[in-house]
């Protein structure tokens, strides 16, 4: 049984046709899977940089509750050691008038900021610290 030229003629630019909607169809959906791949990986490193900065914030207010009872009226700015010289806290308490329940209450408004590119990230906290007597 001989084939027809005309036959394998037709059928050779049918699989061209093929070929290029494979490539096409491949190419979109690569370019889906890296866009969804950067999406990730932009979210790792924003998730990280928010985990390092909450743990700073923690130790930070840690320290504070060890150190005794604050001043009224301190403002601090400062940057974290190495590994975290890119993040930043800036610190300010006030004390608080009360009935004299509570000796040495104070609010406290601890802010964390780093720069993320262009952008700069902040995390802030306000809380009351009782130092016992000042």
């Amino acid at each position: 049984m001989a084939m027809n030229p005309q036959k394998i003629k037709d059928k050779s630019g049918f699989i061209l046709a093929e070929v290029i909607l494979t490539v096409i169809i491949l190419s979109v959906g690569l370019t889906a899977i890296i866009q969804s791949y950067l999406m990730g990986l932009r979210a790792y490193v924003m998730n990280k940089d928010y985990a390092i900065a909450t743990s700073l914030l923690d130790n930070k207010l840690y320290e504070l509750m060890q150190e005794g009872p604050l001043e009224d009226g301190k403002k601090e700015e400062e940057h974290f050691q190495e590994p975290y010289d890119n993040f930043k806290y800036t610190l300010e308490s006030h004390a608080v008038k009360n009935d004299d329940r509570f000796q040495g209450l104070s609010e406290v408004r601890l802010t964390v900021s780093w720069m993320t590119g262009h952008k700069n990230n902040q995390i802030l906290v306000t809380t009351f610290l009782l130092g016992g007597t000042p």
